[in-house]
């Protein structure tokens, strides 16, 4: 899948675009997966830092609020957490304070502005506590959170850089990949497959940023994969 343009959030009215359109192509190609395999939590992650993934996060869920898909984004880059940031929200409390036992799903629970998106923060662990997660499996809490809606949008660490992405690869069902445009194929592939070695189904690849001038044979240098 490929996501033209920029970095920039749909937030609750966009316009009609060619940047929008494309998270709804992005929409419906998860939701005929869905049909096919179906699933509920959705790591999104990259080979490396700024390729944009905490921006497909937030507006991938945003696309699956607009058609009436309840979904909740979960801040999981415990090295870097930003999203609370992008969303205008405090970091604290948040999924890791949950692990801990120190805060309940409903008070981490956040609203976004948008009909239908919720929003989890990183929490008090973030940082240099990503521990954690190795620690206390997470697979309660999102099976927990799976309860109340129909999707899990989760933002995690680069592949290449940190293992949380890692240790999500043994819970969440499935997952994808974000690499910007232009950039070297090799750390993608890299970072895909040691994601599969690590547990993870993972559906594809979201080429990002693409430019007019990349389109035509834009897939050539990136692994893609469809699912039976």
């Amino acid at each position: 899948m490929m996501l033209p343009g920029t970095d920039t959030l749909l937030g609750p009215t966009p316009p009609e675009s060619e940047y929008l359109e494309a998270y709804r192509q992005l929409r419906a190609s998860l939701l005929s997966l869905h049909e096919r395999v179906p699933f509920r939590s959705l790591m999104v992650t990259s080979a490396k830092a700024s390729e944009g993934k905490s921006t497909v996060v937030l507006n991938l869920g945003t696309a699956m609020a607009f058609a009436s898909r309840p979904t909740v984004c979960v801040d999981l880059d415990l090295h870097h957490p930003q999203l609370h940031e992008l969303v205008g929200v405090p970091m604290v409390p948040g999924f890791t304070d949950v692990l801990a036992g120190e805060a309940t799903l409903a008070q981490c629970l956040q609203t976004t502005g948008i009909d239908g998106l919720s929003f989890i923060a990183a929490g008090s662990r973030a940082g240099g506590r990503a521990d954690i997660l190795a620690a206390s499996s997470p697979l309660g809490v999102l099976t927990e959170l799976g309860e109340q809606c129909d999707f899990i949008i989760i933002d995690s660490t680069p592949v290449l850089d940190f293992a949380v992405s890692l240790e999500l690869a043994r819970v969440v069902e499935m997952c994808v990949v974000v690499a910007r445009a232009r950039r070297p194929a090799a750390p993608v592939v890299q970072a895909v497959e040691m994601l599969e070695n690590a547990g993870a189904t993972v559906a594809g690849i979201i080429v990002n940023d693409v430019l007019p001038e990349d389109r035509i044979g834009a897939s050539a240098g990136y692994y893609e994969e469809g699912l039976p």
